[in-house]
């Protein structure tokens, strides 16, 4: 019996440690994404603030001026981070349901 006890442990202790060691992994390359995320936001916020006439007038597309489309993007990325994280967990934002209130 103390031997099946001592397999059981040393296998728990081996789950655990490529456990432990794919959620740090998984840890850094998230802390990483978001620090870029973040990077770029504010890249973008200067670039509104340094040339926003500018990017007034340069058209996207469809009568779109850049400025509203970085504007746009801009509020976007943090959303799609964040509903892509919810589809990972049981917790969710009430922006992954499409409305803002949820009863």
């Amino acid at each position: 019996m103390r031997a099946v006890e001592q397999a059981w442990i040393e296998s728990q202790y081996e789950y655990f440690t490529v456990r432990v060691a794919r959620l740090e992994k998984s840890s850094r390359r998230v802390k990483h994404l978001r620090y870029t995320l973040f990077i770029s936001i504010l890249l973008v916020i200067s670039a509104l603030f340094a040339f926003g006439e500018v990017l007034r007038h340069v058209d996207m597309g469809l009568g779109v001026p850049l400025k509203n489309s970085l504007t746009f993007a801009m509020g976007l990325l943090p959303c799609c981070w964040e509903c892509g994280n919810c589809t990972r967990t049981r917790w969710r934002p009430a922006s992954c349901y499409g409305n803002t209130a949820i009863s």
